[in-house]
């Protein structure tokens, strides 16, 4: 990592930096590195830059200001060149001093999707993946390659757009994804304490809950228990004091002593709270609704998400999720809609992955 960004600082000058401003996330173009017709960049110089007259809207020529002492420029290259200009593309190669070349098939992980992408664009995922829903751009063929050699994998075309990639993949190793020879996506599986965090624990006198979930207990019978929420980190803790007036904080824990009304609010980590929410799941679980009665973790992590997505997305989100919980094929996947990319998705996730452990297998997301 540190010879990596040494090697950029040395290569940075004063005049036409360039640096990506689509999918690759702004990463740093050396010298020697082409350009692709068709892309979108970011220019970087000290010093003012004006393309030539007859570039200024070929390049979709864009000045965003001036930075720090840097000069800041988005461009586009175009994809197609009038037949009368048949010099257009090199004079372009020479302004930005780089070659360019055709635009290259692009392969995109769209479930699931990494744990968290390492600092050298490595995605990382903290359990094997039994699949990988990939999508491309082209047809060109798909290939699973690790430093060593292919990978027998299983590749599940299913039209010129969207592929499934089956392991097996092994801890320890790192994966390449390559459509049509060209590498697109590394990952690998590498455990991460940060995957399965144990979340927030509730303890009254004979029970014991998740945050996440429902209350097993009516407003009455938490108002006659104590209650203790072990948070297992003091700063968490200390947090959540400060959000909650009245509860009072021993290290990792908050408590309230029997006699008062208990209400606690954990932004992600969930909320106490004596009223039961509206939710999709209402009906299937009316049976176990009476006071006092504990219900299953599933049911009330479930109604937690039903919470979450219908104030964002509305009952039709809530029930296209609902349906890709209880199927996750590729069509209720796509039902998802703009979901898939919300802050949402790996909590949804999550639960489906509960789910199918539950269940001892099933199908992968």
């Amino acid at each position: 990592m540190a010879a990596e960004l040494a090697g950029q600082v040395s290569a940075f000058s004063a005049d036409r930096n360039l640096f990506y401003a689509d999918e690759k996330g702004g990463r740093f173009i050396f010298s020697d590195e082409p350009l692709e017709w068709g892309t979108r960049y970011r220019l970087l110089s000290a010093q003012e830059i004006a393309p030539p007259q007859d570039l200024d809207s070929v390049l979709r020529w864009k000045p965003e200001g001036r930075f720090g002492g840097w000069y800041s420029y988005e461009l586009e290259l175009p994809t197609a060149f009038a037949g009368s200009k048949p010099n257009l593309p090199q004079k372009i190669s020479d302004f930005l001093e780089h070659r360019i070349r055709s635009p290259r098939p692009r392969l995109y992980v769209v479930d699931p999707l990494p744990h968290h992408i390492d600092s050298d664009g490595t995605y990382v995922y903290p359990e094997p993946p039994e699949s990988l829903l990939l999508r491309r751009s082209g047809s060109g063929e798909i290939s699973v390659t690790t430093a060593v050699d292919t990978i027998g994998s299983d590749i599940h075309v299913y039209d010129d757009e969207w592929v499934r990639v089956s392991g097996p993949w092994t801890s320890g190793y790192e994966y390449v994804l390559a459509v049509a020879s060209d590498d697109q996506v590394i990952f690998r599986i590498q455990t991460c304490e940060l995957f399965s965090p144990d979340g927030i624990t509730v303890n009254s006198t004979d029970l014991s809950w998740d945050l996440c979930t429902d209350a097993p207990l009516d407003a009455q019978a938490l108002v006659a228990t104590t209650i203790d929420i072990d948070c297992r980190s003091v700063r968490i803790a200390a947090h959540l004091a400060r959000r909650n007036n009245g509860w009072f904080l021993k290290e990792t824990r908050l408590s309230l002593p029997s006699g008062l009304a208990k209400k606690l609010r954990a932004s992600s980590f969930g909320e106490l709270r004596s009223d039961t929410p509206t939710s999709l799941h209402s009906s299937e679980d009316s049976r176990d609704a009476r006071p006092g009665a504990q219900q299953s973790q599933a049911i009330g992590v479930n109604r937690w998400i039903d919470w979450l997505v219908i104030r964002d997305y509305g009952a039709e989100g809530a029930s296209n999720v609902k349906r890709y919980l209880s199927n996750p094929n590729t069509e209720n996947l796509y039902r998802l809609g703009p979901i898939i990319t919300s802050r949402l998705m790996p909590y949804i996730q999550a639960v489906q992955h509960q789910q199918r452990n539950r269940t001892g297998g099933g199908k992968n997301l």
